[in-house]
């Protein structure tokens, strides 16, 4: 009753990337074939994604004007499209498919949910910023891991929503809880919040 598809990123990653090289070198070791994509390039933050009391090294992206035209452009091709779930970086950049839907300057979607979000430093930058000027009016739902040593926005991305829902699994930087009595409870609640908003609903 859930169709899904994958919008992938165009820009491959390598370990010897300074700011996610040591995350490539583990997810690696789970999948060794294959070949790991990103949408942007991360900036701000090291390997983790900044700290919370100092928002000029909060996560940031070189090529988010890329990278946001190929996302709207798959989300033209599959249109229409109820909602967006993104996970790390994917869940960042739903924040700006989120903020384009609500202003409309892109495909219009029902809902977004969030996994594993980084203290949002995008939504200050350049052109962006003004995307994030008032709350966004569409219903979120934001997940954290409560072990995740990574990325550690997610209260702050829920803030940039009129009235987003948070959550938390108990795993660390991962899309969905390692335990598998848990995963199965999470992945029936986030059924249930695309359910309660997408088309029909």
């Amino acid at each position: 009753d859930i169709e899904f598809f994958f919008h992938g990123g165009h820009l491959r990653c390598t370990e010897d990337d300074p700011t996610i090289g040591k995350q490539v070198t583990l997810v690696q070791q789970f999948f060794p074939n294959e070949v790991l994509t990103q949408y942007a390039l991360p900036t701000g933050g090291a390997s983790k994604d900044g700290n919370l009391d100092e928002p000029d090294t909060w996560r940031s992206y070189e090529g988010l004007d890329e990278a946001m035209d190929l996302i709207q452009a798959s989300l033209r091709q599959h249109a229409p499209i109820d909602a967006v779930l993104g996970f790390s970086q994917g869940s960042n950049l739903a924040s700006i498919v989120a903020a384009q839907s609500c202003l409309g300057r892109g495909a219009r979607i029902h809902c977004v949910l969030h996994l594993c979000s980084s203290l949002p430093g995008w939504t200050r930058e350049g052109g962006w910023s003004e995307l994030f000027e008032t709350p966004l009016d569409i219903p979120a739902l934001v997940v954290r891991g409560a072990k995740d040593n990574v990325a550690h926005g997610s209260s702050q991305v829920a803030a940039l929503y009129a009235a987003a829902e948070e959550r938390a699994h108990e795993a660390d930087h991962r899309p969905l809880p390692s335990n598998p009595k848990e995963c199965q409870e999470f992945v029936a609640m986030l059924k249930d919040f695309l359910l309660r908003h997408c088309r029909g609903a």
